[in-house]
C-alpha cells in the first residue's frame, strides 16, 4: 500500500513547484530550490522543475517526487506480488504513481514500465494480444536482456 502523503506537505510543496517552473533566475529561486528539497527530503536540480506544466501538474510531480524518496528494491518480492503492482497500475487508480515507482525500482528489465505501456515494442509481448499481469511481472523479474523489435 502507498505511504499516506501529508497533504499539507504535498500542498506546499505543489506552490512551491508552481514558482519554480519557469520562473528566471533570481536569489529567490535558489531559495524556493532549496526549500523544496529540504521539505521533500531530495536533491533536485532547477532542471527538474523546468516546463513542469506541459507533463504534469504540480500535485502529480510532488507525489511521485515523494513517492520516490519512499519506495526502494525489494529483494524478496515475488512474481505473484509483481503481478499485483501490474494490477494496480492497470487500474489507474488514484495510487497509480506510487505504484509505477514500486514497479520502476523493482523492474530487472531495461523497458520498465514500457512493458506496461508500450507492450508492443518489446520482442517477448508483442504476440499481438494484450499480456496479462502476470506474463509482465515474469518479464519484469527476469534478469536477462531483452530483444527489442
Amino acid at each position: 500500500m502507498p505511504p499516506e502523503l501529508d497533504q499539507q506537505l504535498v500542498c506546499d510543496l505543489s506552490a512551491i513547484a508552481d514558482f519554480l517552473d519557469g520562473h528566471p533566475p533570481t536569489a529567490q529561486r535558489n531559495a524556493a530550490l532549496a526549500q523544496f528539497n529540504q521539505l521533500a527530503g531530495s536533491s533536485l536540480d532547477i532542471d527538474d522543475f523546468q516546463d513542469l506544466h506541459e507533463a504534469m501538474s504540480a500535485d502529480e510531480f510532488v507525489r511521485i517526487i515523494l513517492y520516490q524518496m519512499s519506495v526502494q528494491y525489494d529483494p524478496h518480492l515475488t512474481v505473484d506480488e509483481m503481478a499485483w503492482i501490474v494490477q494496480r497500475i492497470l487500474a489507474g487508480d488514484d495510487d497509480q504513481d506510487f505504484y509505477i515507482e514500486l514497479f520502476s525500482d523493482n523492474c530487472k528489465h531495461p523497458s520498465g514500465t514500457g512493458l506496461i505501456f508500450w507492450p508492443e515494442q518489446v520482442a517477448d509481448l508483442s504476440s499481438g494480444n494484450e499480456p496479462t499481469a502476470r506474463q509482465i511481472a515474469e518479464l519484469a523479474m527476469r534478469e536477462k536482456n531483452i530483444e527489442f523489435l
